[in-house]
C-alpha cells in the first residue's frame, strides 16, 4: 500500500469517528504491531537507497499526521 493512499484512508476512517472504541481501533489499525503505518515503515528495506531518506521522511509525517488527529478527535470526545 502506498503512502498517499493510507492517507486517504485514514482521512476517511477518522471522519467516521463516533467513539472511543472505534478511535482506539483505528490507533491500533495505523500504529500497532501489524498496523498500515508499521508496515509501512518496515518497507523501508525495500526502497532503493537514494530514496529511503525521503520515503522515511514521509512515513513519519503520516505517523505524526495520523497522531495528531487522533489527538485531536480523543480530546473532543473527552471534552463534556
Amino acid at each position: 500500500m502506498k503512502i498517499e493512499d493510507v492517507k486517504i484512508q485514514i482521512e476517511q476512517d477518522l471522519e467516521k469517528v463516533q467513539d472511543l472504541k472505534v478511535l482506539n481501533d483505528l490507533k491500533v489499525k495505523y500504529l500497532g504491531k501489524k498496523g498500515l503505518i508499521t508496515e509501512l515503515n518496515s518497507e523501508i528495506r525495500n526502497v532503493p537507497n537514494e530514496e529511503k531518506k525521503e520515503f522515511g521522511q514521509k512515513v513519519n509525517e503520516l505517523r505524526a499526521l495520523f497522531q495528531n488527529r487522533y489527538d485531536n478527535h480523543y480530546d473532543s470526545q473527552n471534552t463534556p
